[in-house]
């Protein structure tokens, strides 16, 4: 999961209007003559426009009545109050009361915008002698829209509020910024437009019929920060529907979910994908589910906070579950703005600006990228360019045992030879790199944009394509990998004496810097959306048992728990597929050659445990696994990994070393086993991610979700 944090410098700001800027309205408006009325300037004009503002088709920037409080300090109780006002076009017109509060004077002020269908018990009478905290304190419940209506399902406003210490001045206008008190939430699916072919049916999405769920939105709140979610402030189900050409939707509002909650649940979004199911009889359109985490997880429930916008990205690229309450989750790309806009104060006239909408993106199998930037004088040729490219090298022939260095393009001439190009319009950056099958690894670009003005950003890509590897260095495996348990020397399983030596041992825990020939300490992680091998009949799938095999002899107790929840790889009718996105143990799961049968390979998988990826998890892989990370050394692309006999889950075991090299049957001389680990299932945190040691063996597993 990869996760993204933006700050964008701007903010929505409620310009008090200075008397000359305002003369001419009182001059000639409807309040000709009234000194004593104070106006608010509530039009909200970026001075640095980006695509995270408010959007003015969602009601997002609209205020139609706005509640102003004056104090003598911050902590103090409230002097003089106009509550209910309505603007009159872009002005809030305050009147003054001599006695309590008149120009030249300082104030604390506190603005409340839309928020009379909560505050209507408070007047302009009630609210003196009441103290910020005593208004913000106030539980405020919205019944947020909801349905697949492509219109009609806007809020008519949404509650903000601000405050700041301003002076109320005839020559100087003040300012305050205003806060929307709700989190938003957009999804934006990239599903793919190639047909996904499995056991002899085509699927193709129909992306002008998908919708959104939002799962456990919160309706509740109070402008405080201190509010304490309860369970009925959840919103089990918000609906929405994309756009017919399936890019957007009405986004998602949601209070917060905040870390003070107890019982937090985690809010997350299902998206429903059709795909037309093309067989031999017809065509039918059959719905598939994907759940998708907005930062959060089942163990670590998201945490929404106020004025943020989520921006979730997800590539759709396998088919998911036809059950939502079993949705495949996704690995979603978040994107958290600060939810703001930016007025201009009168007197800023001579400004220079130059903002992109995003300033790290991620290509996701793609060949161009295209980033909408706004600009206050025209970007330079020659400077505004691609400065560097970074991607690793696995098969690096180095003196040391990562087998890995980082090739690093910072020429105009190596980034141009390479095949990446920059180019420009008026308002959009244009990136391009055909990624081909030849592609294993993700690429690192950064762009430096300059304009004439000489005001400069970076612009930080991440290019991967269908097929990549990442490599995970582990120098210190003599200490954070195990066996049963055990970090060195013999293994043997519980229920048998150790001098029942065969059918018995679980191997030797070795060093690999010393007594094997493979001594490459990279675990490799395979991600897979689709195959480039022609002719393969390879299929992406979970290849493990659906029912628990605990295996014989593998009940050890350590810090008291038990194998209990374990899932093999399936013996029979999985020679062929390959899990989504797998990793490979490093040669510190070195194991002696024809020290292992079958089935003490099976045991040794499940007790293994490396770099903080727990036992309980690791599985011997398929037949097509095997097959498929042998192709990838032949290409070069990694070291050989599989250099002698190994087992697979079907029990035959690969030689390298014959001719030809392939699978042979079980001879009973036993053979060696590289253990995989699921990372689609798992995911890819280590135990120290989540509070625990990778130096310590633990039996990570878990019933199947």
């Amino acid at each position: 999961m990869k996760l993204r944090i933006y700050t964008i410098a701007c903010t929505v700001l409620v310009a008090l209007g200075c008397l000359c800027a305002c003369q001419e309205d009182f001059d000639n408006g409807p309040l000709a003559g009234d000194e004593n009325t104070w106006v608010l300037n509530l039009e909200a004009t970026a001075v640095q426009p980006s695509r995270s503002p408010g959007v003015d088709e969602y009601n997002e920037n609209k205020v139609t009545s706005a509640d102003v409080f004056f104090f003598n300090d911050a902590d103090g109780q409230c002097i003089y109050a106009q509550t209910g006002l309505e603007p009159v076009g872009n002005e809030l017109r305050v009147k003054l009361a001599d006695t309590a509060v008149s120009f030249g004077n300082s104030y604390y002020i506190y603005v409340i915008a839309n928020g009379r269908a909560y505050y209507a018990n408070v007047n302009d009478a009630s609210a003196v002698g009441m103290t910020i905290a005593e208004l913000q304190d106030k539980r405020i419940q919205t019944t947020w829209k909801d349905g697949y209506k492509s219109n009609g399902e806007i809020e008519e406003s949404l509650l903000m509020d601000g405050e700041a210490s301003v002076t109320v001045s005839r020559e100087t206008p003040g300012e305050i910024s205003l806060k929307r008190a709700m989190a938003k939430v957009a999804l934006f699916p990239t599903v793919t437009t190639e047909p996904i072919v499995e056991n002899g049916v085509e699927y193709t999405p129909i992306v002008n019929a998908m919708s959104v769920t939002m799962v456990y939105g919160v309706q509740a709140t109070n402008l405080a920060g201190d509010y304490e979610v309860v369970a009925e402030d959840y919103v089990t189900r918000m609906h929405r529907a994309y756009t017919q050409d399936g890019t957007k939707h009405v986004p998602f509002y949601s209070y917060p979910n905040p870390l003070n909650t107890t019982d937090r649940k985690d809010s997350y979004l299902i998206l429903c994908v059709p795909w037309n199911m093309k067989t031999a009889s017809g065509e039918e359109p059959v719905n598939y589910y994907y759940r998708v985490p907005i930062t959060g997880s089942e163990d670590t429930p998201a945490l929404l906070e106020r004025n943020k916008y989520y921006k979730v990205n997800v590539n759709v690229s396998v088919l998911g579950s036809m059950n939502p309450r079993e949705a495949v989750t996704l690995d979603a790309d978040f994107i958290i703005y600060d939810w703001f806009d930016m007025n201009i104060s009168a007197d800023m006239n001579n400004y220079k600006y130059l903002v992109l909408e995003e300033y790290t993106s991620v290509m996701n199998n793609t060949n161009e990228l295209r980033m909408p930037y706004v600009s206050s004088s025209a970007l330079t040729m020659g400077e505004t360019q691609i400065t560097k490219v970074t991607y690793p090298n696995y098969n690096a022939k180095t003196d040391d045992a990562s087998h890995t260095d980082t090739v690093k393009l910072d020429t105009p001439e190596a980034i141009w030879d390479a095949g990446f190009s920059l180019t420009w319009n008026d308002d959009e950056l244009i990136f391009t790199h055909p990624v081909t099958t030849e592609d294993y690894v993700p690429y690192t670009i950064t762009v430096k944009v300059w304009n004439e003005q000489e005001l400069d950003a970076t612009w930080e890509i991440t290019q991967y394509p269908a097929i990549y590897i990442v490599g995970d260095y582990n120098p210190n495996g003599a200490s954070n990998r195990f066996v049963y348990g055990v970090s060195s020397g013999s293994v043997y399983d519980d229920d048998k004496g150790q001098y029942d030596w065969y059918g018995n041992t679980l191997g030797g825990v070795n060093n690999p810097l010393v007594n094997a020939t493979n001594k490459n300490l990279n675990q490799y992680t395979i991600y897979i959306t689709s195959f480039d091998i022609a002719g393969s009949n390879y299929a992406i799938g979970d290849p493990r048992s659906s029912t628990v095999d605990n295996l014989d002899f593998l009940k050890k107790e350590f810090n008291g728990k038990t194998l209990s929840y374990y899932y093999p790889t399936r013996k029979g009718d999985v020679q062929n597929v390959i899990a989504p996105a797998f990793k490979i143990a490093s040669s510190w799961g070195v194991v002696d050659r024809y020290s292992l049968t079958y089935e003490t390979a099976k045991r040794r998988c499940a007790s293994y445990q490396e770099n903080g990826y727990p036992a309980g998890r690791w599985r011997v892989p398929t037949e097509a696994e095997i097959k498929y990370i042998v192709s990838l050394s032949d290409r070069g692309v990694i070291p050989v990994l599989f250099g002698g006999d190994y087992y697979a889950s079907s029990g035959r075991y690969y030689d390298n070393e014959s001719s030809p090299a392939g699978f042979h049957d079980d001879d009973g001389w036993g053979h060696s086993v590289r253990c995989v680990y699921d990372v689609w299932y798992w995911g890819n945190e280590k135990m120290s991610e989540k509070g625990g040691s990778d130096t310590q063996f633990v039996w990570g597993d878990e019933p199947m979700r």
